[in-house]
């Protein structure tokens, strides 16, 4: 249910109650009025004709019945007059006031269901019936009470309107916060609100803002940490595929100086020993030429040496302290047989 339902029905809800309210007040206040007029007229008709009846007690019934039209109607009292074989002698006139007309029988039954009746017996048998008649008085408050109804009614009509307009006004704004949070949902995190009518509207606009931001800001800060990481991820990869090439380089270049020249070298120094042999005796000076030949070869040999270690990886500048030290680990046991490294 919207909030906007739920307020127009309590809006309803309340100009309903107060109609009620004000419906049984105004039945009450007409039937507790209708009571003592009725009650009043009927105490004065009935003395007053008791006090007629002594007068033309004398006369006889036609001398009353000419007083009576004389009288005419008396206010909210229906008087009749029977002779005592049942014949109707006189009945009061009609009201004047809203000819015609009734207020419906249970409205009437619900403000006065019992109506007072005095008879006066006559000498001649005759019976004098004086009865509230409060149709006026009831018709009165049967009108007051559909004024009221209409009015309570218009009231309603109005009233729902006036809070459906205001309701969907004031609740505009929301809708377009839900269409905020739905573009939010949807992956849109650029979305703001422009700035919405009202304090609260306008607060809940700005929060959302923040909001979004905040969480543009987490997503882009995520996305490049992402980048970063697949960079990082691809350099790697990178430097130790350049490093493995390293590798295979350095390797076969240790191996082309440990086996092409390593021979060539040994060559050489085989040849310089064989000449130096030789010519020892018969020609010295070619003896110590070769005998430097066979030195120069030594020291070559040496620098070979020296040269193909260092033509090894450099794993700790390239691949981190742990492959270094596995490195390292391997060397010394390479060297040292009879140690044993955990």
């Amino acid at each position: 249910m919207s909030l906007r339902l739920k307020l127009n029905l309590l809006i309803a809800l309340v100009i309903l109650t107060f109609t009620s309210t004000m419906l049984t007040l105004e039945l009450m206040g007409t039937q507790r009025a209708v009571s003592e007029e009725i009650e009043a007229a009927n105490r004065v008709a009935t003395q007053l004709l008791s006090r007629v009846t002594l007068v033309y007690a004398n006369t006889g019934s036609p001398a009353l019945v000419d007083f009576l039209h004389r009288l005419g109607r008396v206010r909210a009292t229906e008087i009749r007059l029977v002779d005592g074989s049942g014949t109707e002698l006189y009945a009061s006139p009609p009201s004047p006031y809203k000819a015609g007309r009734e207020a419906p029988d249970w409205y009437s039954n619900a403000i006065l269901p019992r109506k007072p009746r005095q008879e006066i017996t006559l000498a001649d048998d005759a019976k004098l019936v004086v009865e509230a008649d409060a149709s006026r008085a009831i018709l009165d408050g049967w009108d007051e009470a559909v004024h009221l109804l209409i009015a309570g009614t218009i009231a309603l009509v109005l009233g729902n309107a006036l809070v459906f307009w205001l309701v969907g006004r004031a609740t505009r704004p929301f809708n377009r916060i839900v269409r905020g949070l739905e573009q939010m949902r949807a992956g849109d995190y650029h979305t703001r609100l422009e700035e919405l009518p009202g304090r609260e509207a306008g607060s809940m606009a700005q929060a959302f803002n923040r909001m979004a931001q905040s969480i543009e800001d987490n997503m882009t800060a995520r996305q490049e940490a992402l980048e970063a990481r697949s960079h990082l991820e691809e350099n790697r990869e990178l430097t130790q595929f350049i490093q493995s090439r390293i590798e295979e380089e350095r390797r076969d270049i240790a191996r082309e100086l440990h086996d092409e020249m390593g021979q060539a070298v040994t060559a050489i120094k085989s040849m310089g020993l064989s000449i130096a042999r030789r010519d020892v005796q018969s020609d010295p000076r070619s003896a110590e030429a070769a005998q430097l030949i066979v030195d120069t070869a030594d020291h070559l040999y040496d620098v070979m040496h020296s040269i193909i270690p260092r033509l090894r990886p450099l794993a700790l500048d390239n691949l981190g302290l742990e492959d270094a030290l596995d490195d390292l680990v391997a060397e010394w046991r390479r060297h040292h047989t009879h140690m044993q490294f955990e």
